[in-house]
C-alpha cells in the first residue's frame, strides 16, 4: 500500500508594516483614475462649507447695522442669500455634470462655472459695501471685520475651485499616467512532477 503523504499548506508571508497603506493608496489612486473629477468636487465642497458654517458671522455683521449706524448696505443681504443658495445648488449641478457611465454634460459644466463666478461677484459686492460702511464707523467692529475676512477666504477658495474645474482635463492626463498595477508574484513551478505510474 502506498503511504499517505500529507500536503503542507504554505503559510503566506506576513505583509510589511507599510503594505496595508500602500494597498489602500493604490485603491484610492485607481478610484481617482476612474473618477478624477472628485478632486474638483472636493474644492467645491470646501468653500460651500466655509460659507454655510460662517453664515452666523455674516448675519451678525448685517444685524450690527442697527446698533452701529452703518450706511450703504443696500445689497449685502441679497449677496448673502445668493451665496447661501448657490453654495448648495452648485454641488447639485456639479454632480449632474458627471453622470454615471456617460460623457460629461457641458450644459451643467457651464452652469457650474457661471454659479461660481456669480458667487465671487457677490463676495466682492459684500466686501466693498461692508468695508465702505466700516469707514464711517468710529472704532473697530469685530463681527464686521470677521465677516470681511470670511468673505475673502470664501472668494479665494471659490477662485481655486474654478481653476481646478477648468483644468480637470489637464491633470486627468497626469493622473492616468500613474502606475496602479498590482505586483503579482510569479507562480512558476520549479520542481518536475513525476507522472509515471509506479
Amino acid at each position: 500500500m502506498e503511504e499517505n503523504t500529507s500536503v503542507v499548506n504554505e503559510v503566506p508571508e506576513v505583509k510589511a508594516k507599510g503594505g496595508k497603506f500602500k494597498e489602500w493608496r493604490r485603491k484610492k489612486l485607481v478610484t481617482l483614475k476612474r473618477k478624477p473629477y472628485y478632486i474638483a468636487l472636493l474644492f467645491f465642497i470646501i468653500p460651500s462649507l466655509i460659507y454655510i458654517f460662517g453664515l452666523g458671522t455674516l448675519s451678525e455683521a448685517i444685524l450690527s447695522n442697527k446698533t452701529t449706524s452703518f450706511s450703504g448696505l443696500a445689497w449685502v443681504g441679497h449677496a448673502i442669500f445668493v451665496n447661501t443658495l448657490f453654495s448648495i445648488l452648485i454641488l447639485v449641478l456639479f454632480l449632474n455634470t458627471f453622470p454615471k457611465r456617460k460623457k460629461p454634460n457641458l450644459v451643467f459644466a457651464g452652469m457650474v462655472i457661471l454659479f461660481a463666478v456669480i458667487m465671487i461677484l457677490m463676495d466682492v459686492l459684500f466686501y466693498i459695501q461692508l468695508s465702505g460702511a466700516l469707514k464711517n464707523v468710529s472704532g473697530k467692529v469685530a463681527t464686521a471685520e470677521s465677516a470681511l475676512s470670511l468673505t475673502m477666504v470664501h472668494l479665494v477658495f471659490q477662485a481655486i475651485s474654478i481653476i481646478t474645474f477648468v483644468t480637470l482635463p489637464l491633470y486627468k492626463k497626469l493622473i492616468m499616467k500613474i502606475n496602479t498595477q498590482k505586483a503579482v508574484e510569479s507562480n512558476e513551478i520549479t520542481q518536475q512532477i513525476d507522472i509515471s505510474d509506479d
